[in-house]
């Protein structure tokens, strides 16, 4: 009792000097620490400096009143236990207080022997509550930071308490997820009835440990190992406290020895090969069956016998067995031997064996491995019979054919000989690796063994023959009597070079030719500006001049003569661009441009045509952006698309245009009404001269135009790092073009 007085500090506020000093005086005498304050300001600045346990506040103040400067000083104390002093007309004030988190309340005139006991029982319910929550916190801390899953159920298998951060690691979910949920949600314990009493009857029938699969928050599957015990809680609840262990990884190591041990037994038992297991007393204790099958004999035939029972080999093939097992036991392995085995029937089969001692188990054994070779043996024999077939084949060939064998030429056909200028003696009289010098071959061909190897080049040899020749080469890795090597094969393609030479020539000449054409068109097209330019401007001039001061007739000619001029002057400048960009002589004026500014200038520009064909045109989301481009060659590529959608729609028709920012680039659609394009127009309209004819067609369609818009305007955009795209559900269903340029060329 003693500490708990001296820990607790007493704040007593009244207006009231006599009552201050009187309630001073008793509790220092009782033990405790007291300080007092005559107003609300007073004791939130004493509050600010010491942790007041206990509050002693009159409910009337000179600068507030009880109530509020409480609600004030729990902000600065929230723990504190505070009491209302009052007289006996404001009780009902205080039944109020008392709601709103009072703890209690004492009237004047005061009785310091009540008083102390409630402080009292307060502060002891306090210090216990406090000591209960710095308990609970700790073990919470404990179990919330342990690397195992904590879970506490209900009698409904439902989630009543998780520690969050082994819940996020182990199956992803947060804590607020999987409370109040069935715990059933998450795993599945085959066998056992989803309750209470099933998980008691789960792990009373279990050793250890229960092993099942459980679902992680992203779908897969992970393997836990629970145990588990159920108890009473203090409200008399059934609860089950379950801890919880992931073991994917040592349930993946089961699973793969498990898989190993079958697939090994099944490579065993589906060996193409006899295998053949004997101790060392040579008695056989294992032999697999599939290939037994074929010689017509069962593992009864061997097993638990010894190899000297065994009349399934001659006579003489007995000292052959014994002098492997001899090798066996000296060197732990023998070389292949090929014998005669016996079939059940009687017959005769060439078999190979090559034996090896193991250990299993810490035991010595010998594996034999018995491979059936009678088809080599046919085939060795075949193989001679084919080599003369192959002489006469490879002599008369129109191919020379070399065999090279440890890097010396052992075989060369008569073709060969003729194309190196060497007999088959010099031939094979050559130093080692010196063929390959005269094919200028690479040396680790002749090396590599590797039948999958083979490889197709010409080169040119000069180092025997006077004249310079050049042959086409196939090579290939090969079994020739049993061992490796190289084939090569060889063709004369000297005069298919020599025809490579002249056509590569021509082609020079041509690419000059090209480029002379090229300069020839800028130089004309250049030529044909100038006068273009003195017809075009004479003749505004004089229509600016002569205004209404001809006649009607001349005024239409001279009309006629400024339109004529327009036409071919565009035409000439296109034309003059196009040899540009084909003779990679095209270059962009890139500055920075407001692109919803130069799309509303090209809508100025094209208005005449749209009330002539009385079009509608939609602007939507036109705003201002600002992007590095040729402000010339995109504003002509703008125009082109809007004056292609009014030409190609009829009278009265829908042009839309919009205008779009992407993270990377900016995007101006351009759609009409019209008649649409079909997919083998798309793939034209964008090549040179690549102008769709619709003349009489029945469309109501203005035609007229040179074929170098579009494409013009595709070379535009891609020079600008950008795309030209369209899109035409076909015939009379419209079209949208596509200008996507970056945003950073």
């Amino acid at each position: 009792m003693k500490e708990l007085k001296e820990s607790l500090k007493i704040l007593v506020v009244d207006d009231d000097d006599l009552i201050c000093q009187t309630l001073n005086d008793i509790f220092e005498e009782k033990g405790y620490y007291v300080e007092v304050a005559t107003n609300g300001q007073i004791a939130k600045e004493k509050t600010n400096q010491i942790p007041f346990a206990i509050f002693l506040i009159d409910l009337k103040l000179p600068d507030t009143n009880g109530i509020d400067l409480i609600k004030d000083l729990k902000e600065i104390r929230p723990s504190g236990i505070y009491f209302i002093v009052t007289g006996y007309s404001s009780i009902q004030n205080v039944s109020k207080a008392i709601k709103d988190g009072v703890d209690g309340y004492f009237v004047k005139p005061l009785v310091i022997e009540e008083i102390e006991k409630r402080i009292m029982d307060l502060s002891e319910k306090r210090e216990i509550q406090i000591q209960l929550e710095n308990s609970e916190q700790k073990y919470r801390l404990i179990s919330e930071n342990v690397n195992d899953l904590i879970v506490v159920i209900n009698d409904k298998i439902e989630v009543e308490y998780v520690n969050e951060i082994a819940l996020k690691n182990m199956f992803g979910y947060s804590r607020d997820e999987v409370i109040g949920r069935s715990g059933f949600d998450f795993i599945n314990i085959d066998g056992y009835e989803p309750t209470i009493e099933g998980l008691n009857k789960a792990y009373s029938e279990s050793d250890g440990a229960l092993e099942f699969k459980a679902h992680h928050k992203d779908g897969h599957e992970i393997w836990i190992a629970t145990l588990g015990k159920s108890f009473i809680n203090e409200k008399a609840e059934p609860k089950t406290l379950l801890v919880i262990r992931e073991i994917t990884k040592r349930k993946s190591i089961e699973l793969k020895l498990k898989e190993s041990e079958i697939k090994y037994r099944h490579l065993f038992e589906n060996s193409p090969f006899i295998n053949t297991l004997i101790d060392t007393s040579g008695t056989v204790v294992d032999i697999n069956s599939l290939m037994l099958k074929k010689y017509g004999y069962q593992k009864a035939d061997f097993l638990n016998k010894n190899f000297s029972e065994f009349k399934n080999f001659p006579s003489e093939t007995y000292s052959t067995l014994k002098n492997i097992f001899k090798d066996v036991f000296k060197k732990g392995q023998s070389e292949p031997k090929e014998i005669l085995f016996f079939n059940k029937n009687g017959s005769k089969t060439w078999v190979s064996i090559q034996a090896n001692l193991i250990q299993i188990g810490g035991a010595n054994y010998i594996q034999a491995i018995t491979q059936d070779i009678n088809k080599s043996k046919e085939d060795e024999q075949k193989l001679e019979e084919s080599e003369n077939r192959f002489r006469t084949i490879t002599e008369q060939s129109f191919m020379g054919i070399i065999i090279v064998q440890n890097s010396v030429v052992i075989y060369a056909n008569k073709k060969a000989t003729n194309i190196l200028e060497l007999s088959l003696n010099e031939l094979a009289q050559l130093p080692k690796y010196e063929i390959f010098n005269i094919l200028n071959l690479p040396k680790e061909f002749g090396i590599s063994q590797n039948p999958l190897i083979s490889f197709k080049f010409s080169t040119k040899i000069n180092k025997i023959s006077t004249k310079t020749k050049w042959i086409e080469l196939y090579m290939k890795s090969v079994n020739f009597k049993g061992k490796s090597a190289d084939l090569i094969t060889l063709l004369d393609i000297t005069k298919k070079k020599e025809a490579e030479k002249i056509i590569l020539e021509e082609n020079k000449k041509l690419l000059e030719l090209n480029k002379l054409k090229d300069e020839l068109n800028i130089r004309i097209s250049h030529e044909l500006k100038t006068p273009l330019n003195s017809i075009c401007s004479a003749s505004r001039l004089l229509l600016k001049i002569l205004n209404n001061k001809i006649g009607e007739e001349a005024q239409e000619l001279l009309e006629l003569i400024e339109k004529g001029g327009d036409r071919l002057e565009k035409l000439v400048i296109d034309l003059l661009n196009v040899s540009k960009i084909e003779s990679d002589q095209f270059y962009l004026n890139i500055n920075t441009v407001n692109i919803g500014e130069l799309i509303r200038e090209s809508i100025v520009d094209v208005s005449p045509l749209l009330e002539e064909r009385e079009q509608v045109l939609n602007v939507e989301n036109i705003q201002d952006l600002t992007i590095n481009i040729d402000r010339e060659r995109i504003k002509e590529t703008v125009e082109n698309l809007l004056i292609n959608s009014i030409k190609n729609t009829p009278l009265k028709g829908t042009i839309t245009i919009k205008l779009k920012e992407f993270n990377l680039f900016i995007e101006i659609q351009i759609s009409d009404t019209g008649i649409g394009f079909t997919n083998k127009e798309k793939e034209r309209v964008f090549t040179k001269f690549g102008k769709i004819e619709r003349y009489g067609q029945g469309f109501e369609i203005n035609t007229e135009g040179s074929g170098l818009g579009l494409y013009l305007s595709k070379k535009y955009v891609k020079k600008h790092g950008g795309k030209l795209l369209l899109e035409s559900d076909g015939r009379n269903r419209g079209s949208t073009f596509f200008i996507r340029l970056p945003k950073i060329p």
